[in-house]
């Protein structure tokens, strides 16, 4: 049986009548097995209104809806945070001032008011409906000003940024092949970003990774035409380590945010995010003073480019270790894939309400 149809008896067994998401390619498979049940599938426009929609529907009829928050406390609401009609409508805007452009004029197809905005009514709903709410690659200061605002409030939530965010600027000779959504943004934002890594705002960093070739990227076709997403994961760590450095940034909060805080929120600590007696050994090994320019062809990856190409990076892997095996050393994979499913349990309450208020310095 596949796992939407497991997904969907599921739901039936515990009298669930009613799904209310956002159709797309990464839950079709889910979509198809609905076909075949007795679920009724309600379109929604974004995650948000559709975790407070289900909330509403079994409020109101007292019968099942999905809703996050009813899912058990496991469960988190991971928010792409952009107000779609302020999106649609700059973007119009821009195809009629600008045909052509750099990747600087994207910016103002994703204006930083539109993530604020959403983020500030995906607090409000989780906070209504009892969800975690996990904020996904924050790009911007005036979003990091709506969160910093909301945990001194006493809001419960997850913040993630990602070392795209962290590294790259809008501004940068890359142009659309760091084509992006949320887009890559200037400097002032990229600094606020590092601020609030640097103080707590922000949990945790991630990568949004999209493994493309360099041909369904289209570059070339301009700023309407090319598509958004890069790869990342071979980047990932040098980025964090290069300009954390620069931005001030201890190895301790860098570890934080970037092992044991992501091992925490998704229930896998302590199994994963430490380095403890009973824990898997998965450890990585870096030079921090090793030197090195970014080369697709050496990263590893499907992709036959990165964001970075051409940048001189220090700060690098020299051995991964998983399970206590070398996997990979000097930049090259030698050991065989050991991968399995890893049971998630919740997370304990503390963990996904940021960190302690009086931490959090005045932007």
């Amino acid at each position: 049986m596949k796992a939407s149809d497991l997904f969907i008896r599921c739901l039936e067994a515990e009298g669930v009548e009613r799904i209310f998401g956002v159709p797309g390619e990464e839950n079709a498979d889910t979509m198809i097995s609905l076909l075949d049940s007795n679920i009724e599938f309600v379109l929604c426009r974004h995650e948000q209104a559709a975790a407070f929609m289900a909330d509403a529907y079994g409020r109101l009829t007292g019968k099942a809806g999905v809703c996050l928050a009813t899912l058990g406390p496991g469960a988190i609401a991971c928010v792409h945070c952009e107000n779609g009609c302020l999106v649609d409508h700059a973007h119009a805007d821009l195809i009629r001032r600008k045909p052509e452009g750099t990747l600087a004029d994207w910016e103002e197809s994703h204006p930083a008011e539109a993530e604020a905005l959403a983020i500030q009514t995906a607090i409000y709903l989780a906070g209504r409906a009892g969800a975690h709410l996990y904020i996904v690659h924050l790009s911007s200061a005036d979003g990091l000003e709506v969160v910093r605002n909301a945990k001194r409030a006493g809001a419960r939530f997850t913040v993630e940024t990602t070392s795209p965010y962290l590294g790259l600027t809008s501004d940068d000779p890359i142009g659309f092949l760091a084509k992006m959504v949320p887009p890559i943004r200037d400097p002032k934002n990229q600094t606020a970003l590092w601020e609030g890594m640097n103080d707590g705002s922000i949990d945790l960093v991630g990568t949004d990774n999209t493994s493309r070739m360099r041909a369904s990227k289209r570059a070339d076709e301009g700023l309407h035409c090319s598509l958004p997403g890069f790869p990342v994961l071979g980047t990932h760590l040098p980025v964090l380590l290069h300009f954390g450095r620069q931005r001030g940034m201890s190895l301790d909060v860098l570890v934080e945010r970037a092992c044991s805080n992501p091992a925490k929120i998704y229930g896998l600590y302590p199994r994963k995010g430490t380095i403890a007696v009973g824990s898997d050994a998965d450890l990585v090994v870096v030079d921090l003073d090793a030197e090195r320019v970014v080369d697709a062809k050496y990263l590893n990856g499907m992709s036959d480019f990165s964001p970075f190409e051409g940048k001189l990076l220090r700060g690098w892997p020299v051995a991964t270790v998983k399970g206590g095996q070398v996997v990979a050393r000097d930049g090259e994979i030698v050991g065989p894939p050991t991968g399995q499913y890893l049971p998630r349990y919740p997370a304990q309450a503390e963990v996904f309400a940021g960190v302690p208020q009086e931490a959090i310095t005045n932007p």
